[in-house]
Formats: C-alpha cells, sequence, structure tokens
C-alpha cells in the first residue's frame, strides 16, 4: 500500500543540564492511506515523542535527524503558514486527557465554532450548525445541551467525545490518538474506540493509536509497532499477536504483565522477571506496621494480627445527595450521588468498587475519607462509629486510621519537595521520632514499596510515573494506617509498572494486615486484588460477593455488559 505518512531513521536529542540525550534513536515505520498502527510500549518508550515528531511539536531546543514525509512532501521543509494548514487540515490529534487541550473557562461551542470558523472562514451561524452535527456525529445524544457546556461540566468520556468531535472536524487525513482511553472506565473505553474506528473506516482517515495496552491496540489496529527506549523493538500484524511463536521478549514481557480477567496469579510478572527492568534492586524490606504510640521505640515495625471476623470500615446505609433547595427558597432539585450504601470491609482484606463513571464509586470513597459529608447513613472504623461533626482531635486520629492514594500521582506530590521530605512531614505530624529515627523510617517505607533509598532526595519530577505511585503509597503508610483507600490507583499506569505496584501491594497487605478498599474500572485488576467486590450503578449497590463469583458468574446484566467490555484475545470494541 502506499505510505501516506513515512518515518525513515527518525532521531530526537534534547539538552538537559548540558548533557545530550536521546529520546528516539531511528525509529521507521510507515502508515498507509486508511490504515491503523498502533504504538504500544511503556512509559518512556518513545511513543508520545514520536507523535509530536509527527505533528512538529517538539521540545524547544529539541536536535531532530532522519527523514519524515507526509503524502510524499517533506514535513521538516514546511514554513509557518504550510505547518498551520498541515496541523489543521491533515493531520489532528486526540490527546490523554482532553483537558488539558481546551481552555476551561470556555464552553464547547465556543471551543468547536472557533475551530470551524478559523479552518473554513464560515459564517457564525454555519459554524454553529456544523458544529452541533459534529457533535451528534460522536454520539452525543443531547447536542444543543453540550454545546452551552463548559469542559469541567462533562464526564471524561464526554469530553473525550467533544474532542473526536473537535480532531475530525476539518476531515483530516491522518488523526494521532495518544493514550485517548487511559482514563476512562471499560465501556466508556469501548464506545470511544469504536467511535474512532467507526469515524476513521467512515471517512477514509489513518490513524496512529498510541497506547500501553497491548490487547486493546491489537483490537482496533492493523499492525502493531513496539517501542523501547527510544527504538523500534518489532512490528508484526495485529492479528498475529497471539498466534507468532517468534515474538520478541519485551513484547512477551508486555503481554505476561497484565492481570488474567480468567484467573488470579499468583504473583504478576513484571520486566525484572524477563531481565528487562532497569531499576536498582532493592534487597531489604521489612514486615509489619509502625507502632501505635509515641517515642523512641515507634520506630520499629510490628504485624498487625488479623481475623476475618473483624469490620475494618462498616458502612451502613450511607446517602449523598448534593444540591437541593436554591439559596433563595427555590425549589431546585438534589443529585443523588450515592444511594443507601452499605458493606463491611474485613481487616487484613482487599475490597473493590467497581462501576463506570458517574456510578458513585469517587463520592463513596470520599466520605469514607472523611472529605465529603454523607447526607445520611453512618460509616465507622473498628466498631467506632464517625461523629458526623470531627474535632481536630478525630479528624488527627482518623488519618492514623485511613489514608488515600490518588489515581494521578503527578499531582499528588508537591513538585519542590523531594520524596524523602514529603515523607518526613508526615512522620513528623504523628510519631515522635527525631530526626535519626524520621531518615530510618523514610528509608524503610522507600523500601517497602521497592523504591532505593537515594530515591529520597530526587525532586518528583526526576522519577517515572510508576516510581511516583509508589512514592505516593510510601507517603500514605507512614502514618502507619489501618485502611488504605486507592482511587483508581494504577489505571493511569502501563502494565509493567502496574504490574509491580499491584505486587507491592500485595505484599504490604500481606505482612502488615492493612485492608485496602480498591475503587477501580478494571474488572482484570479486581481478580488479581481483590477478596471482594460490589458493583455499583448510579449510586446504588446492584451486585456484590466474592471476587471470583462474580466474575465467574455474574448475575446482574449491568456486571456481565462490564465484563464485555475489556479487552482480550478476540475482543472487539462496541458502541452502546
Amino acid at each position: 500500500m502506499t505510505a501516506l505518512l513515512r518515518l525513515a531513521d527518525v532521531r530526537v536529542d534534547v539538552q538537559r543540564a548540558g548533557e545530550v540525550i536521546p529520546i528516539l534513536r531511528g525509529v521507521s515505520f510507515d502508515v498507509a492511506a486508511g490504515e491503523t498502527v498502533g504504538l504500544v510500549g511503556e512509559s518512556g518508550s518513545g511513543k508520545t515523542m514520536s507523535a509530536r515528531a509527527i505533528m512538529r511539536l517538539l521540545p524547544h531546543g529539541a536536535r531532530t535527524s532522519g527523514q519524515m514525509t507526509f503524502a510524499g512532501q517533506d514535513v521538516a521543509s514546511l514554513d509557518e503558514r504550510h505547518l498551520r494548514s498541515y496541523r489543521r487540515q491533515d493531520v489532528a490529534m486526540v490527546f490523554q486527557d482532553p483537558l488539558a487541550a481546551i481552555n476551561p473557562v470556555r464552553r464547547i461551542g465556543d471551543f468547536l465554532t472557533e475551530l470551524e470558523r478559523d479552518g473554513s472562514r464560515a459564517e457564525r451561524h454555519a459554524a454553529r450548525e456544523r458544529a452541533l452535527r459534529m457533535l451528534a456525529d460522536v454520539d452525543i445524544t443531547d447536542p444543543e445541551r453540550v454545546f452551552g457546556m463548559f469542559p469541567h461540566q462533562l464526564s471524561g468520556g464526554m469530553l473525550q467525545r467533544c474532542m473526536i468531535a473537535a480532531a475530525i472536524m476539518h476531515r483530516p487525513k491522518l488523526i494521532i490518538a495518544d493514550e485517548p482511553t487511559t482514563a476512562l472506565d471499560v465501556t466508556t473505553q469501548s464506545g470511544v474506540v469504536a467511535l474512532l474506528d467507526e469515524v476513521r473506516r467512515e471517512h477514509d482517515i489513518s490513524m496512529v493509536f498510541i497506547s500501553h495496552d497491548v490487547e486493546l491496540v491489537a483490537a482496533v489496529c492493523d499492525r502493531i509497532v513496539v517501542m523501547r527506549a527510544g527504538e523500534i523493538v518489532e512490528t508484526l500484524a495485529a492479528n498475529q499477536l497471539h498466534s507468532d511463536t517468534h515474538r520478541q521478549p519485551y513484547t512477551n514481557a508486555l503481554l505476561s504483565c497484565r492481570p488474567d480477567l480468567a484467573e488470579r496469579k499468583p504473583r504478576l510478572s513484571t520486566l525484572a522477571d524477563f531481565g528487562l527492568d532497569g531499576e536498582p534492586t532493592v534487597t531489604h524490606r521489612p514486615a509489619g506496621r509502625l507502632a501505635e504510640g509515641g517515642g523512641a521505640t515507634t520506630a520499629v515495625l510490628v504485624k498487625t494480627e488479623t481475623s476475618s471476623r473483624v469490620a475494618a470500615v462498616e458502612v451502613s446505609g450511607l446517602t449523598k445527595t448534593f444540591g437541593g433547595p436554591g439559596l433563595l427558597g427555590g425549589h431546585g432539585r438534589g443529585v443523588t450521588a450515592v444511594k443507601d450504601v452499605s458493606f463491611e470491609l474485613r481487616q487484613g482484606s482487599t475490597l473493590a468498587v467497581v462501576g463506570e463513571s458517574g456510578s458513585g464509586k469517587t463520592t463513596l470513597a470520599r466520605m469514607i475519607m472523611g472529605l465529603e459529608v454523607p447526607s445520611d447513613g453512618s460509616i465507622s472504623f473498628f466498631g467506632a462509629r464517625r461523629p458526623r461533626r470531627p474535632s481536630m482531635a478525630d479528624l488527627r486520629k482518623q488519618a492514623r486510621q485511613v489514608q488515600l492514594v490518588f489515581q494521578n500521582p503527578y499531582r499528588s506530590l508537591d513538585p519542590r519537595q523531594a520524596i524523602g521530605a514529603s515523607l518526613d512531614e508526615v512522620l513528623r505530624l504523628h510519631f515522635d521520632l527525631d530526626r535519626g529515627q524520621r531518615a530510618a523510617r523514610t528509608e524503610e517505607l522507600l523500601a517497602t514499596v521497592h523504591l532505593d533509598p537515594a530515591v529520597a532526595s530526587a525532586l518528583p519530577s526526576r522519577l517515572s510515573g510508576g516510581q511516583r505511585q509508589r512514592a505516593c503509597i510510601a507517603r500514605a503508610l507512614a502514618a502507619a494506617p489501618q485502611v488504605l483507600v486507592l482511587d483508581e490507583a494504577v489505571s493511569a499506569l502501563d502494565v509493567s509498572v502496574q504490574a509491580q505496584v499491584l505486587n507491592v501491594l500485595a505484599d504490604i497487605r500481606d505482612e502488615t494486615g492493612v485492608s485496602y478498599l480498591f475503587v477501580t474500572h478494571d474488572l482484570a485488576v479486581v481478580r488479581q486484588i481483590a477478596d471482594d467486590v460490589i458493583v455499583m450503578r448510579f449510586g446504588e449497590i446492584v451486585e456484590r460477593g466474592p471476587a471470583g463469583e462474580v466474575l465467574d458468574s455474574p448475575q446482574h446484566e449491568y456486571t456481565r455488559r462490564l465484563l464485555d467490555s475489556v479487552p482480550r484475545e478476540g475482543w472487539k470494541p462496541g458502541r452502546r
């Protein structure tokens, strides 16, 4: 087939602190007209930098070499006028985080009509009609309402659909989709990917689809380009991914690192198991949890005895309604995000909470953390009911009982504070330890999450995504909590790093007896980490039980739909 896009020995170097660092090391691949090519690999493999090279959006001062042509034209030779046309008419990009690609204070309709008028010089009314048609084309059932909304008022899936509408506004010849579904739940991911594929086929658009999920790429692409450390490891046909016995070790490793929806593995494989991990090995890993109390002996680690009869967290009739009557006595209608939810989290066990965006998972987690006040119901920790209006002493005690690990490690750490200082801050707040004891405890915490002691002096910007998330887990453990709430804590990580983090979490739970409330949309992760699961929809629990039973024999149609949306061999995405 004739190549629409061709990269030949493309190299990109950047300078940091006077040192030349190679980012792309001779990347070569073609994309034919109407073809979808997937780029897969772990964080730092060069996937996104390849996309930025295609768009000519490289970092300031980056040096490039090699050749890149689009429809036979040398992309590097385009002047500013032709480059604007290239980015507007020929190539469009769908980013991982749609909020980063749109002005948060502008309405969706203004954003789309400006794009249309900028590209076609259409009158305002015609641009508006065109924008509304595009919203309808991407499965938005009420375009008029969405047209007048701000980005923060839309769910992740809805906003990503708007960004797809923007990308296809001028019928480009090529779409670059850079991790467009990473943070979306499985049903929304299926719909968004199916939509992209349908739009591509309908308008004969080529696509470069970037993801760390090999199974997802295999389901939507014609060919797969596997990248590692800025180089192409191999290229193979997507339909041969599972049948090809001559795959490279790195490709095999990416497939092996994924949790298996069908069965729980004793331990997930990591790149280190294939001799491919460059991180330093940590040999010292303590067992146990920081002892209660204060004084010089609190740096000693002790194991908490667990019992299946003890409820670490007990939730009864929990309800949360947002909004309601207006401030001036109007009759506003509230939105019930969580409705009459009850469950127990046993000490030393893991309870997974699954469901689509808007199911109430995060609101439930925020109430358990005390970040939202329930409208009704109660929350108890180890039999003690939490006060509705806690005092400062109550809040400090609660912080010792339960800690939260967020989805995004990039936003969870102070970028100006070294990792060791971040841990030290928690230790000073909760324990009476001198400087030497805090330093020793910091080293132990880093070892517990498989991080080298040298990480203590590093700023978050110097760490990979997986290292940052493990640092966040270490900071949560610094308060010696009995319960960890993990809100989509592994959803944004590539498969190799996700495997490392899940193994670390399993080790910590087994060694310390800490309990996990694990909020996730990834059912394969549920199979790997959870003892029990509750399935939420529209704020209510629709199914619950042991994780294996629910995943093997789902009783509710909604649970079956979630399972059908998980990418795996032979799976194809579908729109609702």
